[in-house]
């Protein structure tokens, strides 16, 4: 435990504008990873709107190859 601790005082050492303290490293930690779930969730959304969005575009031309 106490290497981690080190590794984040050299952490807030080398960025003093960024953080003042070792629960400011936390902070941005948790607002990163939260950050990261709601990107996942939103790529996710997209990919099922764009295969919809596909599947629609291949009947369209379907049907119309047929007429």
């Amino acid at each position: 435990m106490r290497k981690f601790e080190k590794f984040l005082e050299k952490v807030k050492d080398a960025n003093p504008d960024e953080f003042q303290e070792l629960i400011d490293i936390h902070s941005r930690y948790e607002q990163l990873k939260e950050k990261n779930k709601e990107l996942k969730e939103k790529q996710k959304q997209y990919t099922e709107e764009h295969e919809e969005l596909s599947r629609q575009l291949a009947q369209k031309e379907s049907d119309m190859s047929t007429k």
